[in-house]
C-alpha cells in the first residue's frame, strides 16, 4: 500500500495492491457503504472480497493484481474505486478493471449499476485526484479500463468526458435498456396500470397460485437459500442445455461464489431467493439483491415444460413482486436484457452504460486492427457463402 498522489494537504490517494491492505479496509468501507445513497448491492465489501477470493487468482494474479484507488480527506475515507490489474499475454492490451469484472464469458458474473462509492458532496473531489492517478500516474500500467455497467447518473461517466480525459475519441460507452417495474404505490395498483386485458391475464395466472397442490415461499435460512439455489442452477441448467447452450451456471468457480455470497448476505435480506413449487417440486425459482428499497432481479430457474402450470416464470415474478411491495420495496428492476417476458411485466425503463476507457498506447490500435480484421474476414466468409457454387 502507498500513497501515489496528493491533491492539497488534505486530500490524499492510496493504491491498495494487496490482500492485507484490503482486508484493513472493511470497517471503513462497510461504513461508507452504509451512508452513500445510490450504493448497490455489488459495491458492497462482501460482495468484492469474495469475488477477488474465487476469482483473483486467475483474473489478477493474486499477488500483486488489486488496485483499489481510496481517496481520504486527512485520514477520513471519502471514496473507493476497487479496481484490479488484469493478467494478459503477449500483445493484448493491459486492463484495469472494475472488481468482478473482465472474467472470461463462461463464469462472468455481471455486476450492474457499479460506481465510485462516495458521498455527493465528495464526488468531485474525488474524482479529480482518480481522473489524475489513472491518466498520468498509472498510464504506464493500462491501455484500456473496463469500468463495467454503470447507471445513467454513474460518477464514473465523467472519466470518459473533457477535460478529464484528453483521448474522448477512444472511448467506448455501450447502452442497454434495464426494464423494471414500480411497486411504489403497492401490488393492485401495479396491476391496475396495464391495460385491463394484460390486467386480467396476470389475474387468471395468479389464480393457479390458490391451488392446494402450488406453493409459494421464501428463504429465511441459509439452509433453504442453499436449497433454493440449487433447485434455481438445476431448472437453469436443464433448459438451456436442451437447447445446446452451456447455460449460466456451467462454470464452478461461478457457483462456488454465488453461494458463499448467499451465505453472507441472505441473513441481512440483501439477497432474496424465492421458490414456487407444484405437489412438492420446484417449477421457477427467482434470485435477485435487496438493497435500499430496491430489488434487482439476477437470474431465474423455470420449468418451461411444466404442462398443468402455465406461465410459472410470470407467476413467479408476480408473487415475488406482491411479496416486495409488501415489504415496502418500491422499485424491481429486471437489469438489462430486452426479453419479452421482462417487457411484458415492466412498467418502465432506464438505461445503463458499459464504459470501457481507451489510452492511444501501440497495443490499443494493434487491438483494434485485429478486431476490425475479424470482422473483415467474417463478412468475407458470409459473402463468400452466398456465391453460387460452380
Amino acid at each position: 500500500m502507498s500513497t501515489v498522489l496528493k491533491q492539497n494537504e488534505n486530500i490524499s490517494l492510496t493504491v491498495v495492491t494487496d490482500e492485507v491492505g484490503f482486508d484493513l479496509l472493511e470497517i471503513e468501507w462497510r461504513n461508507l457503504f452504509s451512508s452513500v445513497e445510490s450504493s448497490t448491492v455489488p459495491l458492497q465489501w462482501d460482495w468484492m472480497r469474495e469475488w477477488w477470493r474465487f476469482y483473483g487468482d486467475k483474473y489478477g494474479g493474486k499477488s500483486d493484481g488489486l488496485r483499489i484507488l481510496v481517496v481520504r480527506n486527512a485520514d477520513r475515507l471519502i471514496g473507493i474505486l476497487p479496481l484490479y490489474l488484469r493478467t494478459t499475454y503477449n500483445f493484448l492490451p493491459r486492463s484495469l478493471c472494475f472488481l468482478s469484472t473482465g472474467e472470461d464469458d463462461k463464469e462472468t458474473i455481471y455486476p450492474e449499476y457499479l460506481n465510485l462509492l462516495a458521498q455527493n458532496q465528495d464526488i468531485n473531489c474525488c474524482l479529480q485526484v482518480i481522473s489524475k492517478h489513472l491518466y498520468n500516474d498509472a498510464r504506464s500500467e493500462w491501455d484500456e479500463c473496463f469500468l463495467g455497467i454503470l447507471a445513467p447518473n454513474s460518477s464514473l461517466l465523467r472519466l470518459a468526458e473533457r477535460p478529464l480525459c484528453k483521448f474522448r475519441f477512444l472511448n467506448r460507452k455501450l447502452p442497454s435498456i434495464c426494464p423494471k417495474v414500480d411497486l411504489s404505490g403497492g401490488f393492485d395498483l401495479y396491476l391496475n396500470s396495464h391495460s385491463a386485458s394484460q390486467r386480467q391475464q396476470f389475474k387468471r395466472l395468479l389464480k393457479q397460485a390458490g391451488d392446494p397442490s402450488v406453493k409459494f415461499e421464501v428463504a429465511t435460512t441459509f439452509e433453504e437459500g442453499e436449497l433454493y439455489l440449487d433447485e434455481l442452477i438445476e431448472l437453469h441448467q436443464a433448459r438451456w442445455n436442451e437447447n445446446g447452450s452451456s447455460g449460466a451456471f456451467a462454470s464452478n468457480r461461478k457457483v462456488s461464489f454465488l453461494k458463499s455470497l448467499t451465505e453472507k448476505l441472505l441473513l441481512k435480506r440483501q439477497v432474496l431467493i424465492t421458490k414456487l413449487s407444484k405437489n412438492g417440486a420446484p417449477i421457477a425459482v427467482l434470485y435477485g439483491f435487496i438493497n435500499q428499497g430496491k430489488f434487482d432481479f439476477y437470474q431465474s430457474g423455470v420449468n418451461i415444460d411444466c404442462r398443468d402450470f402455465k406461465s410459472p416464470g410470470i407467476v413467479a415474478h408476480l408473487l415475488t413482486m406482491s411479496y416486495l411491495a409488501e415489504q415496502r420495496i418500491s422499485t424491481y428492476d429486471f437489469l438489462a436484457g430486452q426479453s419479452e417476458y421482462k417487457k411484458r411485466l415492466a412498467t418502465g425503463e432506464r438505461y445503463t452504460y458499459e464504459l470501457t476507457l481507451k489510452r492511444p498506447t501501440i497495443r490499443t490500435f494493434l487491438n483494434i486492427a485485429v478486431v476490425i480484421f475479424k470482422k473483415i474476414k467474417l463478412r468475407i466468409q458470409r459473402f463468400e457463402k452466398k456465391l453460387p457454387q460452380a
